[in-house]
């Protein structure tokens, strides 16, 4: 965002010495006297204070700024003119926002003239810190800022004050007060004068939903030329101070004029009181385009119509070049473009290039000052619109039920800000257009990433090179738009669509004096003006560390950026982000139907952006495995009453269930595990009863979906937060514990086979054991018995020897094994796994002769293998 800008509210103005000086900016005339006169010169907001001497072709005179108190240790800046010294540079920046100002004439001269202008750093756009409502207006409040801003209305219930951020845009109604009539013209106290600590940025509506923004008092004017869409439209006129002179001035009206007098007769109103509080509304059913409004301080100028309100740009920021988009769902063939001129002697050449390749080309001339002419051209062009002197034109569907300023090329900004509250009802589509140099729109970003990503259609405008971006937003939500280069802009227009109309919102724009006579001056860094008279603004990227840049030959972009936060949002889970710095991580509860907390990381980029990652659901819980977890805890109780088998049977149906939508997470793994662990313990529980065929066969099937290939992913997940190999031992353990449960009260071997395990609990005898014994797996397991490349052989020998003939014990092939262990050390599992187990009393001795283990290895590429014996009961 722009760190530095110029508030040029140019009103010459006499204070006398000693008084307190409040506004934006003005010229202050010295008094013709060798007494020195005083200023004290207050920026309520923290606005850094700029001075410079006009008109100083004349010795001598010495001006000193001090830091708020007359002593020689506030000195912040002392220089003076002389006839052979001169220590006045011509921008005086003081870095503070309260000053004292003196000032000393060394030498009098008969001619008076000099001046001294004062104003704050504050770029001449749409965001501001002062802004004057009309009433009856729905107002959204917004800044850029990631800290509270607050704001007062002075006028109305919120004087009291109310807090916005980047991610809290307030929204509230200006009431209407009592209404004073005189003849078409009348003066209303209501409204809203609003003042925040930091920049905002302000949108409004009448009784419509169509948003215009709003400017800050910073930027208004004191000429206006009025443009109306028909005849049933009214003028809203505000400002701010005590007292305002306003006159309207009409066109002549030539031959027998038949114009009632309300667009005839020249009018001059005095607005008193707290004019803030107070505007003038102006209707007459005539079309009074052309008309002028002038004041003897800055007023802000509004047209309403039946569905919008727009704010008219004072004349000396209109321009002379114009991108005309064609607009996406539009039901009319074409558009009424209407354009006013600034002065006399005004050509216009309009190029309107279509898709089918052809150019329709428009050429128009204003004799005089005023004037204004309506052009139908077609909505699927796209023009571009060039005059040899200053012109507004305003975009205007053929039922007149849409309108909007065209904002001129010369006036775009770098960046801009999108509220989520524009335009979100939910019969409304939300799209963008954005008007962009070519060759720099790969540098555009949305929210921090790439705008490329989201742009649904691209068209170049002929061989003028710009293009037209248009991109779908829908949900609403804020957005922030910029460029990875401070110097480069572009437009953004909102666009609110309807079954039957486009609406069309420019998002903000500068509004610097272009209009103009155009005088080189110093660049300050981001000041938003055109220093070096080249018809662009800040459009060179300057050494901050270096002098030579800062001259009248350079117009430097803002040296400094804030760095964007991650904005916040709601996700397809219905959790709400918060707004977070780069570089932080929010946390949240996780979202529907899930338990859990979630976490999502803000990471830098560009040094510019923050962006988020993304929710990391990986330890979020399905809800429903977590009623099998507290059915689980009831049954292990005794205050359920619904058996075990059930249970498992409902983990399986969930398992599959989350796995078939890829929900199976690391989260519901560990609660699965955990859930089997509790399983074991119940049967463990019931003692000498064992385990039902049902129980067996689900606990299994539940054992074989986690093992699963497709579930890798959550696996590594869980190794990787746990840091360690816990829960592949839990596994392993727990198939372990439920096997010498199986042979309580079961005199029949029980061997299950699935696509990832084969399970065997027997009592051996005089025979030897090998397992697993893929002669015995039935022709269904096929792919089973052709992929098992490890075996343990138990000789009959031992169990004789050792063993007193019998011996119970658990043997289980992990198939998948492999592929769910961690690396580690640089290594990584090179075999299927098995696992033998045996009763303690057994495996305590020495077995003679000893277990063989045979193993392929999985991995041909692979050197330095080494056999290792892993005791997964102790992790």
């Amino acid at each position: 965002m722009n760190s530095m800008k110029v508030e040029m509210v140019t009103l010459r103005e006499t204070v006398p010495c000693g008084k307190n000086i409040t506004n934006a900016g003005g010229e202050l005339i010295f008094p013709n006297s060798f007494d020195p006169c005083t200023w004290r010169y207050i920026r309520p907001n923290g606005e850094k204070i700029v001075l410079s001497v006009v008109n100083d072709y004349f010795c001598c005179y010495n001006i000193v700024v001090y830091n708020d108190k007359i002593d020689t240790k506030s000195i912040i800046f002392n220089g003076s003119m002389t006839a052979v010294h001169n220590s006045m540079p011509s921008i005086i920046q003081t870095n503070v926002s309260k000053a004292i100002i003196t000032f000393r004439h060394y030498l009098l001269r008969e001619r008076r003239g000099l001046v001294l202008r004062y104003y704050s750093t504050a770029t001449p756009d749409n965001k501001g810190n002062r802004f004057v409502i009309p009433l009856e207006s729905t107002v959204f409040v917004s800044t850029y800022k990631s800290q509270n801003v607050t704001v007062r209305d002075y006028c109305g219930t919120y004087s009291s004050g109310f807090n916005v951020s980047i991610d809290n845009t307030v929204v509230y109604t200006v009431q209407d007060r009592v209404a004073t009539r005189k003849r078409s013209l009348r003066q209303r106290y209501g409204g809203g004068s609003l003042q925040a600590d930091k920049d905002i940025v302000v949108y409004s509506t009448n009784q419509s939903f169509i948003p215009t923004v709003v400017m800050p008092l910073d930027v208004l004017g004191t000429q206006y030329v009025i443009v109306f869409a028909n005849t049933s439209d009214q003028i809203t006129i505000m400002g701010i101070g005590e007292d305002i002179t306003v006159n309207l001035k009409f066109p002549e009206c030539p031959g027998n004029c038949s114009l009632p007098d309300c667009a005839t007769k020249d009018v001059s109103y005095q607005m008193r009181g707290i004019v803030e509080c107070n505007h003038l509304t102006y209707s007459c059913h005539v079309d009074l385009t052309g008309s002028m409004i002038t004041s003897d301080f800055p007023v802000s100028v509004m047209v309403h119509t039946a569905n919008q309100t727009l704010q008219l740009p004072p004349i000396n920021t209109w321009g002379r070049k114009f991108i005309v988009a064609s607009l996406p769902y539009t039901l009319f063939r074409n558009f009424s473009l209407k354009m006013v001129s600034k002065e006399a002697n005004t050509n216009i050449t309009i190029q309107c290039y279509r898709e089918n390749g052809t150019i329709d080309t428009f050429d128009i001339y204003f004799n005089e000052s005023g004037e204004h002419v309506v052009k139908s051209i077609s909505t699927a062009s796209n023009c571009l619109m060039q005059s040899n002197k200053p012109v507004l034109p305003v975009h205007m569907t053929e039922s007149e039920e849409a309108m909007f300023i065209i904002p001129p090329v010369e006036q775009y900004s770098s960046d801009y800000l999108l509220p989520a509250e524009l335009c979100r009802e939910d019969s409304i589509n939300r799209s963008l257009i954005i008007i962009s140099t070519t060759n720099h729109t790969n540098g555009l970003r949305m929210d921090g990433l790439p705008i490329a990503d989201n742009i649904f259609q691209r068209q170049k405008i002929g061989q003028t090179g710009y293009t037209r971006l248009f991109v779908n937003l829908g949900a609403p939500k804020l957005h922030l738009l910029d460029h990875t280069a401070p110097n480069i802009v572009f437009g953004v227009f909102l666009v609110c669509s309807t079954q039957t109309t486009n609406y069309v919102i420019p998002l903000g724009m500068r509004m610097a004096p272009i209009a103009e006579k155009c005088k080189s001056t110093s660049s300050i860094p981001g000041d938003g003006l055109d220093n070096d008279c080249d018809d662009l603004i800040d459009e060179d990227i300057c050494d901050n560390s270096s002098t030579d840049d800062f001259h009248n030959e350079t117009d430097c972009a803002t040296t400094s950026r804030e760095i964007l936060p991650c904005l916040k949002y709601t996700d397809t889970n219905e959790v709400e982000w918060k707004t977070t710095l780069p570089n932080d991580y929010d946390y949240q509860t996780c979202g529907k139907r899930m338990t859990g907390n979630t976490s999502n990381l803000c990471e830098l980029k560009e040094r510019l952006y923050g962006v988020w990652r993304g929710p990391d659901n990986s330890f979020c819980v399905s809800e429903s495995l977590s009623v099998i977890a507290a059915k689980l805890h009831l049954t292990l109780n005794g205050t359920i009453n619904v058996t075990l088998a059930d249970i498992l049977n409902e983990t399986l149906s969930i398992t599959n269930k989350l796995i078939s939508k890829d929900n199976f997470n690391a989260g519901n793994l560990k609660s699965v595990i955990e859930s089997l662990d509790l399983a074991v313990t119940i049967i463990e529980e019931r003692s000498t009863l064992g385990t039902t065929k049902r129980e067996r066969e689900n606990f299994i099937s539940v054992l074989d979906r986690l093992l699963s290939s497709v579930n890798v992913e959550s696996w590594r997940m869980l190794n990787q937060k746990i840091k360690t190999t816990k829960y592949v031992s839990t596994i392993m353990s727990i198939v372990s514990r439920f096997g010498f449960q199986v042979h309580v009260n079961q005199l029949e071997d029980v061997i299950i086979v699935r696509e990832n395990i084969v399970f065997e609990s027997k009592k051996g005898f005089i025979d030897d054991v090998i397992f697993p014994n893929v002669s015995m797996l039935s022709s269904s397991y096929q792919q089973m018995r052709d992929s098992v490349n490890a075996m343990i052989f138990f000789s009959k020998g031992t169990i004789k020897n050792n063993l007193n003939g019998s011996i119970d014990y658990t043997a289980v092939y992990y198939r998948t094994l492999t592929k769910l262990l961690p690396s580690a050390y640089g290594f990584d599992i090179g075999s299927d796994v098995v696992s033998f187990s045996l009763p303690t009393f057994a495996a305590a001795n020495n077995l003679f002769p000893p277990i063989q283990i045979e193993y392929e290895h999985v991995y041909s590429n692979k050197t330095n293998s080494t056999c290792v014996f892993w005791d997964f009961d102790k992790g």
